[in-house]
């Protein structure tokens, strides 16, 4: 609890990734005060990556007690009230609504905004982040979205599409760790592009550790991969940092965060934990 009010970043983020197992357990209204109000005395110390951060936990807590979600942050709130009006920034919402959990069943609230709103979208687009969302966040036994890419995607955007093939047949069954379908897309995909850092990561979490394919996987992705560092966020617009552009790089492309004294949230990086990577 010290920790959230430390001036140590180190110290802060230790504490601030701890308290979450300590929010899942606890059932005393008391004691969730008691952390709820560290977390917002301590917000504006911490840049924008880990604010974030602090708000879900937040949000987590005020729905543990029975209180509505907010957003804390001022120019987060005022983003939203603005993407709140729809129209031209509805991807852009779409996008906010899935990083930033105010709402609950997001999912179907998501889809459900994007079909309301699909004219003012770009049709490819649309039908990208629906795949996309439908596959990790979502429980349909078919993903209409992905079908449609099969059917009607641009040349262009092929190993995209190819690469959320294999996410899907992933996601169709996530404890099959040697998923033949799901290989056999994420490679046509490498085969239309190399430079989709998320292809390397399908292919070796499917991949034995034992053979040289894993091997050359590991050492062809580090070519790849573009590191984005907490400041680069923190100076980042919000409707920048929110946008569709931001969701392909970040969720698709594989851009990986790289804080400078940060160590719990690099996991992905760590070679010896290439197996573990998830999508």
């Amino acid at each position: 609890m010290n920790g959230l009010q430390s001036w140590d970043d180190d110290i802060r983020y230790q504490a601030l990734y701890t308290v979450e197992d300590v929010i899942i357990n606890e059932d005393d209204n008391k004691w969730l005060k008691k952390i709820n109000k560290k977390l917002i005395d301590n917000i504006e110390k911490d840049k924008r990556y880990n604010r974030i951060y602090r708000e879900r936990l937040i949000n987590r807590i005020r729905e543990r007690m029975g209180k509505k979600k907010t957003i804390i942050c001022q120019k987060e709130k005022k983003l939203y009230q603005r993407l709140l009006l729809g129209g031209k920034f509805i991807l852009q919402r779409c996008v906010f609504e899935l990083y930033y959990p105010v709402n609950n069943d997001r999912y179907e609230m998501i889809l459900e905004l994007l079909e309301k709103n699909r004219t003012n979208m770009m049709e490819e687009q649309f039908f990208i982040f629906g795949s996309y969302v439908e596959s990790i966040y979502g429980n349909s036994e078919i993903n209409r979205y992905q079908q449609w890419l099969e059917n009607n995607g641009s040349e262009k955007n092929k190993a995209l599409i190819l690469y959320l093939r294999a996410v899907w047949e992933v996601a169709k069954d996530e404890y099959d760790l040697f998923n033949e379908t799901a290989l056999k897309y994420a490679r046509e995909s490498l085969e239309c592009d190399k430079d989709i850092p998320a292809v390397y990561h399908i292919i070796g979490r499917l991949t034995s550790p034992d053979t040289s394919e894993y091997e050359k996987i590991k050492k062809d992705l580090k070519k790849h991969v573009v590191y984005i560092s907490l400041q680069e966020i923190e100076e980042m617009p919000l409707n920048k940092l929110y946008s569709y552009d931001t969701f392909l790089k970040m969720d698709i492309l594989k851009k990986i965060i790289k804080p400078k004294n940060f160590s719990l949230i690099l996991l992905e990086e760590v070679s010896d934990n290439f197996w573990n990577w998830e999508l």
